[in-house]
């Protein structure tokens, strides 16, 4: 409104400049026209062309308002994506705390679920084989080598140490190309139990197999293993675990 209104004072400026001008183009001709008047008109031109500077200087400001605007929005954009993401990770936290909670609770009520005693050993780790154990790269997933080319009436003994004594369920890893066979565990020269191997389809062909529950004692103790079998290899063997149950 302001510019507008700049603008109309301008023309009229214009407008009495042009009309001086016309009325008294110089002192020569119109002997009457006093030295009051031409300075008047000097006075309007001069006036106009400070209103013009005016315009000028406004209209700058409107550009540079208008960058600052622009500016502004980017900022304004970029502010609301990290209230979104400060947002997103606030109901991550109270998803965790609000499970945190829970636990505590369970944990003041004596409810919370026992953790898992696992003993986990490693097939290759052997500290005993009859006849001398034989190892090969594998490409089942964790350690690089399992225990190969088991025939029938081999052993192996492993030392595990059982956190408790108690009943620990026994799994075992195995693959087998040929027709599999069976692992009898032995304790102190007491038979714990037996775990058939299955068939798997090929030497790196990997299967968990459940056994039997072994009853331990704590400490450490020495686990011997007997394959049994046709002739030929039976099997190979990754890992053994022990869950306490």
């Amino acid at each position: 409104m302001e510019v507008k209104l700049r603008k109309t004072l301008v023309i009229f400026v214009l407008c009495c400049a042009i009309s001086l001008n016309a009325q008294a183009p110089s002192l020569a001709v119109y002997p009457d026209v006093t030295t009051s008047q031409t300075n008047a008109s000097i006075a309007l031109l001069s006036y106009k062309s400070t209103i013009e500077n005016n315009i000028a200087t406004v209209f700058q400001l409107q550009q540079n308002d208008a960058g600052a605007i622009a500016a502004l929005k980017t900022q304004l954009a970029s502010d609301e994506a990290t209230i979104s993401t400060l947002q997103s990770q606030a109901t991550g936290f109270a998803s965790q705390i609000t499970t945190m909670q829970a636990q505590i609770a369970a944990l003041q009520q004596g409810t919370l679920p026992p953790v898992a005693v696992i003993v986990h050993v490693e097939a290759s780790t052997a500290i005993a084989a009859v006849p001398a154990m034989q190892t090969e790269n594998t490409t089942d997933s964790g350690s690089v080598l399992d225990v190969g080319f088991i025939q029938n009436g081999q052993t192996y003994d492993y030392s595990v140490s059982v956190p408790a004594a108690g009943n620990y369920a026994l799994t075992v890893r195995s693959s087998s190309g040929a027709h599999g066979g069976t692992l009898t565990i032995q304790q102190g020269g007491t038979m714990l139990g037996v775990v058939s191997i299955p068939a798997t389809g090929g030497w790196q062909t990997w299967q968990t197999v459940a056994g039997p529950i072994l009853a331990l004692p704590a400490g450490p103790v020495t686990l011997h293993f007997v394959c049994s079998g046709t002739a030929g290899y039976l099997f190979n063997l990754h890992w053994l675990e022990l869950t306490k149950q």
